[in-house]
């Protein structure tokens, strides 16, 4: 499936690749929340790695629509956000998002 590629080729360190997977996916098609979410996730770690701020914003903030919990308790989501809070500009969506997972500002 093309889910796993995303993940796949954020591990290997492509994001290119990853999002190139990434754009091969239907996000609303995907059987379960869990897996909208993931997508999202996953698409934000591709972003983040190319340092695409925004984009990277916006995908982790559609992942945390898809599935608030899952989305808010995942490690990787809370690297992302610190990565994102010292990397640049802090906007108000990026400050709410940090607060919502545990992320100290």
């Amino acid at each position: 499936m093309q889910l796993h590629r995303i993940s796949a080729e954020n591990s290997a360190g492509d994001p290119s690749a990853a999002l190139a997977a990434a754009r091969k996916v239907a996000p609303h098609s995907l059987p379960s929340t869990e897996r909208r979410a993931r997508y999202y996730t996953d698409t934000a770690a591709a972003f983040g790695r190319w340092g695409r701020r925004e984009d990277c914003l916006r995908a982790l903030l559609a992942a945390e629509h898809q599935a608030p919990e899952e989305t808010r308790a995942r490690p990787a989501v809370k690297s992302l956000v610190s990565g994102l809070l010292v990397s640049g500009r802090t906007t108000a969506e990026l400050r709410g998002l940090a607060a919502r997972v545990g992320v100290l500002l």
